[in-house]
Parts: structure tokens; C-alpha cells; sequence
């Protein structure tokens, strides 16, 4: 990954779109994803613990083995979305 792309992620200014992005093992636990969209993107292995995707596009996003714990999933788009292994305890998939 570039550190462009990284440094996108971490200015709320830019966080629109992530589509088809490769974030394989990144550690964003406690960040605030809110209406952001992650659309077919790589987020294997990665770290989302208390992170919130309220209202997020997920639709065909990869979490593989990812850790989700405590995750806001609140009226996000989880269409085709795999979380295989993924450890979602205590997340919040309503809506």
C-alpha cells in the first residue's frame, strides 16, 4: 500500500471511498468509518476492533479473519461480504 493511500485514511477530509482497496493486516481498531465506502476492498487479517461502519458501503468487502469485535455495523451495506473466520463478538450487525 502507498503512503498516499494511507495518509487518505488518516484525514477524515478524505474519507469517501476506499473501492477495491488493499488494506491486508492494517490496524484501524477505534476509528470512525461512518457512510465510508469499502466496496470489494481487501481487509483481510485486519484489525477493526470498536470500529464503526455505521451506514458504510461493505458490499463485496473481504474481512477475512479480521478482528471485529465490538464493530458497529449499524445500517451498513454487508451485501456479498464475506467474514469468514472473522471474530465478530459483541458487533453490532443491526439494520
Amino acid at each position: 500500500m502507498s503512503s498516499e493511500s494511507l495518509v487518505m485514511l488518516n484525514s477524515s477530509e478524505n474519507m469517501k471511498c476506499f473501492e477495491n482497496l488493499n488494506l491486508e493486516g492494517v490496524d484501524y481498531s477505534y476509528q470512525n468509518f461512518k457512510g465510508v465506502c469499502f466496496k470489494g476492498a481487501n481487509l483481510i487479517n485486519c484489525n477493526f476492533q470498536c470500529a464503526i461502519f455505521e451506514e458504510a458501503n461493505l458490499s463485496g468487502a473481504n474481512f477475512y479473519c479480521a478482528n471485529l469485535k465490538y464493530t458497529n455495523f449499524k445500517n451498513a451495506n454487508l451485501s456479498n461480504c464475506s467474514m469468514f473466520k472473522a471474530d465478530l463478538t459483541g458487533a453490532n450487525l443491526s439494520g
